[in-house]
């Protein structure tokens, strides 16, 4: 929608300039780098990510301050979801990469040089103190053309509208496999829901701490939440090992490989969530540390 805005007010602007001086060449605009970012609320208490509406910034990321603090990852057209807590000053902690492109960019470097460069204004950082929000944050920086519109594509915040979806993976031709992918795919979401609703409980526990030490509770909170990933695994195995002993055409292996992969990236994408719940559970004084290593 920004993008269409912008380029209906361009057109505007070439219409009008083009009624007043109809003989005028127009000279087009050199190529110019935007940085772009927005944010929302998440809440964790809940077992999914419960959007809220947009916080009030105190102070935003701007090019040229990302420049300084990070001149190689700047230098670079990307985009990048990020999430932090909020502390009560309004500054952020605890962030996590969430999604990056091109991947030739360092999404750690980057984190670590965004995160000061934006601050809550007093009353959201109260808000998500209050409500147990933490931040998500949606950044891209583009180099523009002549006519608005970014040179590149990076995911997801370049969208063309109405561009047609890719067509849905082919049907998979063996029976026996396709039975398996059916119950793995059940075993593996009904997994994944339940790893998520005990991670929140893990993740408030954590949070909500008021002793020095964890409780028997909060430390069974934390194992459970590992323990349901293992779950997670054990739902993969049964299609890994019909994809292995099955004669596989090249359709029907490329499938199961896409699907294996999704889901393995999935649960791999949650190692450091599991890590910093059991360690800052468990000792404090060792989740600062795994905290700020990279």
């Amino acid at each position: 929608m920004l993008l269409r805005l912008a380029f209906m007010g361009l057109t505007f602007a070439i219409a009008t300039a083009a009624t007043a001086q109809p003989l005028a060449p127009k000279t087009p605009e050199p190529d110019r780098r935007l940085l772009r970012a927005s944010g929302h609320f998440v809440d964790t208490t809940v077992g999914f990510w419960e959007m809220h509406g947009q916080p009030e910034f105190a102070k935003e990321a701007t090019l040229a301050a990302l420049t300084r603090a990070a001149p190689r990852e700047a230098a670079v057209d990307f985009s990048l979801s990020f999430n932090c807590a909020v502390k009560t000053n309004g500054t952020l902690s605890d962030c996590r990469p969430i999604y990056l492109s091109p991947d030739s960019v360092d999404k750690t470097a980057l984190v670590r040089a965004l995160a000061p460069l934006i601050r809550l204004s007093r009353a959201s950082a109260a808000l998500a103190r209050d409500k147990a929000y933490r931040l998500t944050i949606d950044i891209a920086i583009d180099t523009v053309d002549s006519y608005g519109m970014p040179k590149e594509c990076h995911p997801p915040f370049c969208m063309i509208e109405g561009a047609t979806p890719p067509p849905p993976p082919p049907p998979i031709h063996d029976p026996v496999l396709a039975a398996a992918l059916t119950r793995t795919q059940a075993c593996f979401d009904a997994a994944w829901q339940r790893s998520g609703s005990l991670r929140f409980a893990a993740e408030k526990a954590l949070r909500d701490r008021a002793g020095p030490s964890a409780t028997d509770e909060e430390r069974k909170l934390a194992l459970d939440y590992v323990h349901s990933r293992h779950a997670m695994v054990a739902c993969i195995a049964e299609l890994r090992e019909a994809a292995r002993v099955l004669p596989l055409d090249a359709t029907d292996a490329k499938s199961v490989k896409g699907a294996i992969d999704g889901m393995t990236m999935s649960y791999e994408g949650q190692t450091r969530f599991e890590l910093a719940i059991l360690i800052g559970l468990l000792d404090p004084a060792a989740a600062k540390v795994e905290a700020s290593i990279p």
